[in-house]
């Protein structure tokens, strides 16, 4: 449940005033930025500045009194966005939304990577600056789980757009230079465009879907754990094989419900033909 202001005057230095309620927005927005910099500790993946709510301002909204009414509004924005962006590159943000994946690693998947009959994903590198390297930490290399309808969607891709491809072949390429596109190109020239379009706001990029992914997650009332593992997000305690772990059923289940927001119902099976 969202915590709740109560503290007084004299234990919190700030008055009930007009000026108090303009400054908290402004420090929520501060601490936010702090912690997209990552100068907090990285597996502490829920700000807890979401869970304050302050009455008397844009803030006193109770996330968990209107989720439904939340869930549609991001659900009729996601399928908007992606109506307006063209391929190759709207399988690509559509991967972004139903994974969370950061961009380089996207253009950096090939077609080996996928596990068709196990519906799994495999993260092995990532694909920047022109140059193939290495994914952002230890913990971001791992297995996901590959929810049915996200593996249709990339069927269809596959045999529309690369039917002759092999499993070394980049998911992604420039068919004029067989290499990955470059991704600030397409944010500048079809992900800016349609967000400002959609949400009528500049600013929308490759990385608002990965925080986006998160906060559904965190929405949909997903345990923190299965959060921080489906963001690989670093923690110190855990070490795993991630060629030999099978893949967890929750892992599975939290990240087809965000799938389900996305591009609609999942099937339990895949027909690969």
């Amino acid at each position: 449940m969202p915590m709740t202001y109560q503290g007084t005057p004299a234990a919190t230095g700030l008055e009930h005033t007009k000026r108090a309620a303009n400054r908290l927005p402004r420090l929520r927005k501060v601490v936010l930025t702090v912690l997209s910099w990552q100068t907090l500790d990285p597996m502490f993946c829920i700000c807890p500045i979401d869970l304050l709510l302050i009455y008397g301002t844009d803030l006193d909204v109770n996330p968990d009194a209107d989720v439904q009414k939340w869930v549609k509004a991001w659900k009729e924005q996601c399928i908007a966005v992606t109506e307006l962006v063209l391929q190759p590159f709207k399988t690509m943000v559509t991967i972004a939304m139903c994974l969370g994946l950061r961009v380089s690693e996207i253009l950096g998947l090939r077609w080996g990577d996928f596990d068709w009959e196990g519906l799994a994903i495999s993260i092995q590198r990532a694909y920047v600056l022109g140059a193939e390297d290495q994914v952002k930490t230890m913990y971001s290399e791992r297995q996901m789980p590959l929810d049915p309808a996200l593996a249709e969607i990339l069927f269809r891709y596959r045999r529309t757009y690369a039917p002759e491809a092999t499993a070394d072949d980049w998911v992604f390429s420039n068919p004029d230079t067989g290499r990955p596109w470059w991704p600030h190109r397409i944010q500048q020239c079809y992900i800016r465009k349609a967000g400002i379009k959609v949400v009528g706001v500049d600013g929308i990029g490759w990385h608002t879907f990965r925080h986006t992914y998160s906060s559904m997650l965190r929405h949909l009332g997903v345990d923190v754990k299965v959060q921080q593992e489906l963001l690989r997000h670093a923690d110190i305690r855990t070490t795993m094989n991630i060629y030999t772990q099978a893949m967890r059923e929750d892992l599975r289940a939290a990240n087809s419900r965000v799938v389900r927001m996305v591009i609609g119902g999942s099937t339990s099976s895949v027909d690969p033909n």
